[in-house]
């Protein structure tokens, strides 16, 4: 009995020095491969960058300008190109970036109460989310009717205040119920 306990115990120390082992070994792993995407990376853009200033010199130097006036134009042409790539990658990057709507005020709201049910409440998040986009259906609506943005505001706010009453009360009804039912 008891050696069958000690070999338990000596079983369980040695899959957990395993399984420390293991992820020991794994994070080795995704270190050394992070590592390596970033010197295969970097090792990519240094020999294309070499190959094209060896190229770029060859072809000003066959064109009967002197070796070392042909290495300097290439390397400060392919320099210019390569700032010129990451400037335009930069601004195409930074136009899709900003192509988000901001939301604003009453939206801001709405935006804020769906992700807070569909992330708390994944199942009672679809009773509630036709409610939801009714009001801001009804709300763009009113926004195309040429209504003052004024009173827009003050209806949408209104809604969605008693869309979170209404959705509170029956949480705490729920809550109750659960609470009845463990008495």
């Amino acid at each position: 009995m008891r050696r069958r306990a000690s070999r338990r115990r000596k079983n369980r120390l040695f899959k957990k020095i395993f399984r420390s082992g293991l992820y020991l070994l794994k994070a080795i792993a995704r270190a050394s491969g992070r590592f390596l995407k970033f010197g295969v990376s970097q090792l990519l853009l240094e020999t294309l960058m070499g190959i094209s200033i060896l190229g770029f010199g060859f072809l000003l130097t066959s064109w009967g300008i002197p070796q070392n006036l042909a290495l300097y134009i290439a390397i400060g042409t392919v320099l210019a190109l390569l700032i010129l790539a990451v400037f335009i990658y930069y601004n195409l990057y930074k136009s899709r970036k900003s192509s988000k709507i901001k939301l604003k005020g009453e939206a801001k709201l709405a935006y804020w109460i769906a992700q807070t049910f569909s992330h708390k409440a994944s199942q009672e998040w679809v009773e509630y989310q036709d409610w939801l986009h009714d009001i801001l259906l009804a709300r763009r609506q009113l926004i195309d009717n040429k209504c003052p943005r004024w009173k827009v505001s003050l209806i949408t706010y209104w809604r969605l205040s008693v869309l979170y009453v209404v959705v509170g009360l029956i949480k705490i009804k729920q809550v109750t119920a659960r609470i009845m039912k463990l008495r």
